[in-house]
């Protein structure tokens, strides 16, 4: 029997997989093992893997190991980069993107949410990132509500039949409140509403603050009407999208995702938010956006196994790759972004332990070592504290 891999690279404990069979393999299989360290790096640069090596050093539970780059290895760019809020980050990777033409850039996330503002942004004039499908978000139940939402708000000042003004007012309640109406509370409000003939969807949500009927579960009518008062209102879609993000407990980003990444959180409506206001987006724009996003994700399935095949594509080849940590096992690019390499994001806050926290590290490890020519690791001057695993690398920053 023959086991062959890295147990510096094992990063899917979380779905119940192990290094425990890489570094004590005799408890598992009952046969003696000989032990053959492979231990010339080809593929990195010299200072990536020296680096590298002083970090993984800090994990107790591996096997030491004496890797080395090869002769002929090269020298990388290592650069820790202070930014200030998405602008500054979206700016900042374009410009990497167009000199690292012909090349390859990877940007690598901690999570899924981290990847989202750069869909929103690099789909403006369908500039070719290329994205692996099953990060795809925009494809759950929360982002079609919020396109669902973006619509209403669209047309919530255009008159209609009040039946299409009452179903957008209550479609609005619905997505307010964590849960949607039960029936008895749908046909009570609905039967309200179309009493009062609005001829808007604006008109509707101000009904509701009048509303005198049976009292609704969940949320009073009150504060049904005060959010859905706050996002028909909202006079620039940045702002709509502000309401929701405080006010729509219905809209849960995470409901789907959570049962495979343990680490998944709603994606930051805030930065979306952002984005509408420094390009001048409005609704319908950032549909577009929204919609252009999902068309690169389904364009890209299928080419990363005809990457590892050998038979790459011209999807493989695009410049601009955005992926997970996770995601970006076995790949390498000419330049690699690490984003928010602050604490609580590298490490995740939620790692406590020794045993989560090396496993933290060894995906910062995987994702740090894809590079074959520069990293930029990326620091928001206003987000806290740099993460250890950029002090353990024994960089020199400021």
């Amino acid at each position: 029997m023959t086991i062959i891999g890295d147990d510096d690279q094992a990063i899917f404990e979380w779905r119940g997989a192990t290094p425990e069979y890489i570094l004590h393999p005799e408890e598992y299989f009952g046969i003696p093992f000989t032990d053959y360290q492979l231990e010339v790096n080809y593929r990195s640069p010299r200072n990536i893997v020296d680096h590298s090596q002083r970090l993984i050093c800090h994990n107790q539970n591996r096997v030491p190991k004496r890797v080395k780059a090869s002769e002929n290895a090269n020298t990388a760019e290592i650069e820790v980069v202070k930014i200030s809020g998405i602008d500054g980050t979206l700016k900042l990777v374009t410009e990497i993107v167009r000199s690292t033409e012909p090349g390859k850039v990877a940007v690598i996330g901690r999570f899924r949410r981290q990847l989202i503002p750069f869909q929103i942004y690099f789909a403006s004039d369908g500039a070719p990132f290329k994205i692996a499908a099953d990060l795809d978000v925009f494809g759950s139940k929360a982002f079609k509500d919020l396109v669902e939402l973006l619509e209403i708000w669209n047309r919530a000042q255009d008159k209609c039949r009040p039946a299409q003004a009452v179903n957008g007012a209550i479609d609005i309640c619905n997505i307010i409140k964590r849960f949607p109406f039960n029936k008895r509370d749908n046909d009570n409000l609905r039967k309200y509403l179309a009493s009062e003939n609005p001829r808007t969807i604006a008109d509707a949500v101000t009904d509701i603050k009048h509303y005198d009927g049976q009292g609704l579960s969940g949320r009073s009518h009150k504060d049904l009407h005060e959010i859905a008062s706050g996002f028909v209102t909202a006079a620039r879609v940045s702002e709509a999208i502000r309401v929701v993000e405080k006010g729509f407990a219905g809209l849960r980003f995470d409901r789907e995702k959570a049962e495979d990444d343990v680490y998944f959180t709603a994606p930051p409506l805030e930065q979306l938010a952002e984005i509408a206001d420094m390009e001048g987006l409005d609704a319908n724009d950032l549909m577009d956006r929204i919609e252009t996003a999902q068309q690169q994700i389904r364009d890209y399935q299928g080419v990363e196994d005809e990457a590892h095949s050998g038979t790459n594509g011209e999807e493989w080849e695009r410049p601009l790759h955005l992926m997970t940590a996770t995601r970006s096992k076995g790949k390498e690019f000419d330049t690699v972004v690490l984003l928010d390499t602050v604490d609580g994001i590298w490490p995740h806050s939620e790692a406590k332990e020794q045993r989560e926290l090396e496993a933290e590290r060894r995906l910062f490890y995987v994702a740090f070592t894809r590079a074959r020519q520069r990293v930029f690791m990326l620091r928001d001057k206003d987000a806290g504290a740099i993460s250890p695993f950029v002090e353990e690398l024994g960089l020199h920053f400021t």
